[in-house]
């Protein structure tokens, strides 16, 4: 099912006017798109993504685990809004942002966004998003797919994002941007 836009464009200032929602919605250019609700399946990958990652980077103080829905500012003019499935954000990043428990949309570069891809996430919308979150500098970025049940390890080098892995089953993730972590492809689907 493919996103639909819902008003003409607005501004920073008329996005914090907006009422708290938990439907999916995301900002581009200026216009609102209301996401389709994602299936169970995909619901269920993110929680697991978010339990296996929080604990170690919990643990070593590290930075925070942040699970969608929640805005992530790409760019204020026109203004962009993400809503990633997952993103890390190590704790110095957060340090620079004070008050990021209390303000939408966050205003931090992540260290590690995931994506877990549905139907209406096809090839020109998934290269949309790697473009925005490589204007951040987001250095690492994973494509988890529900079909295939793999993850794919993008690392950002220059402008662009490149294959660094490719996983599945009981294969380790290896990630440069959390190379403590100790987590199969497999646990992510169980």
């Amino acid at each position: 099912m493919a996103s639909a836009a819902v008003s003409s464009k607005i501004t920073l200032a008329e996005y914090l006017r907006m009422p708290e929602t938990l439907q999916p919605t995301e900002i581009l250019n200026g216009e609102v798109f209301e996401m389709p609700t994602p299936a169970p399946d995909h619901q269920l990958v993110v929680h697991a993504i978010g339990t296996l990652l929080t604990a170690p980077v919990n643990a070593t103080g590290f930075g925070r685990v942040f699970l969608s829905p929640l805005d992530l500012l790409i760019r204020e003019h026109p203004l962009t809004i993400r809503q990633p499935d997952v993103f890390v954000v190590a704790a110095d990043e957060l340090a620079r942002h004070p008050g990021y428990r209390r303000s939408l949309p966050m205003r931090v570069r992540p260290l590690l966004v995931v994506e877990v891809l549905s139907p209406s996430n096809f090839p020109r919308l998934m290269e949309q998003r790697l473009a925005d979150y490589g204007s951040l500098g987001v250095e690492e970025v994973w494509l988890v797919s529900l079909e295939a049940e793999t993850v794919e390890v993008l690392r950002l080098a220059g402008d662009t994002y490149r294959l660094e892995g490719r996983y599945a089953g009981d294969e380790r993730i290896v990630s440069p941007a959390l190379p403590h972590l100790e987590i199969t492809t497999a646990q992510l689907f169980a």
